[in-house]
């Protein structure tokens, strides 16, 4: 930790993002860097000084609200994970109970929004953040879900989901 909160704060966001566990980061950090923030912007004097702290706390405040957000999901991955680990025990006796139960897949909804489409997971995938900035996931084989127009053809191409087009449903009629 260094005496410089912008500094520390990068720093956090690196190590953040470069581990999929959580990373340590000081319990005050965020604390420190607003007060560092309200301190320059008190002290800024002149219009071009406050345009320009007005911009590095723009930066700073998106960067905390990345890196918590960030946080976040790590904490529900992880509590899915230790879900995921008693599932995939139970997981015989799941599978059976399916196969006894076999239950067919509901139609597409009458009315996709515009720039959404309707996908079905071929494999599993983690969670991820989609182009509307929305948190999608995480989705097991065979989950269906709305998923924007753009990352549901990204996530086609590599053979992660299949997309029901409104054309393949009328030519079946």
């Amino acid at each position: 930790m260094t005496s410089n909160p912008y500094l520390d704060l990068v720093e956090a966001w690196l190590k953040e993002i470069s581990s999929d566990d959580l990373a340590d980061i000081p319990p005050d950090l965020f604390d420190r860097v607003e007060a560092w923030l309200r301190e320059l912007e008190e002290c800024a004097q002149g219009e071009r000084a406050l345009e320009i702290v007005g911009r590095l706390s723009t930066v700073c405040r998106t960067v905390m609200f990345q890196l918590k957000r960030l946080r976040e999901i790590k904490r529900v991955y992880e509590e899915y994970s230790t879900v995921q680990s008693v599932a995939e025990a139970q997981r015989p006796v799941i599978e059976a109970a399916e196969s006894e139960a076999a239950v067919e897949a509901p139609p597409p909804p009458p009315g996709v929004p515009e720039g959404f489409v309707l996908v079905t997971f071929k494999t599993p995938l983690r969670e991820f953040v989609a182009s509307n900035l929305r948190v999608y996931g995480p989705f097991r084989e065979g989950d269906v879900c709305l998923l924007p127009e753009e990352d549901a053809a990204a996530l086609e191409a590599r053979g992660i989901v299949e997309v029901f087009r409104e054309d393949e449903d009328t030519e079946q009629d």
